[in-house]
């Protein structure tokens, strides 16, 4: 496969889980929105020495979290190849996340590699989202403050 097809592969992929992970947070989201209650009695069952404005804080501020690197994607990658012809350019200075990961900054890999290592990570972060996850993490937060 030559480099301009890999590319625009990896990019395909990143893209397809980024949307992925937007979609499942936001559907979390929307869940902790009208069953606030719920998630926050989950906490207070574990740690009843916990202020439920503190606990509902919590969660959403991990869920806002889990969409952090997936809406930096969304934004940008559209942007940062540039295709003319048989030929490409990269837009670095438009696009600064995915910059640092072709450059190396994020992943300690390069180029493509750094890309399959965003998708990746992305794939990771995916697997993660689950309202059973989002009180789990919330509760070693909490358990920490």
């Amino acid at each position: 496969m030559d480099k301009l097809n890999e590319l625009t592969h990896h990019l395909n992929r990143i893209r397809d889980i980024s949307s992925l992970i937007i979609t499942k947070s936001l559907e979390i989201m929307k869940n902790l929105e009208t069953h606030e209650n719920e998630f926050v009695d989950d906490i207070l069952y574990e740690l009843n020495d916990i202020d439920k404005d503190r606990a509902l804080e919590v969660l959403q501020d991990i869920s806002l979290e889990w969409i952090h690197d997936a809406e930096k994607v969304k934004k940008e990658i559209n942007r940062f190849v540039v295709v003319s012809g048989e030929t490409y350019s990269l837009n670095i200075d438009e696009c600064p996340y995915f910059a640092q990961v072709w450059s190396g900054d994020f992943y300690d890999k390069e180029e493509l590699e750094g890309l399959k290592a965003l998708y990746d990570d992305l794939l990771n972060q995916s697997k993660r989202i689950s309202e059973e996850s989002l009180v789990e993490e919330a509760l070693a937060v909490l358990a920490e403050d």
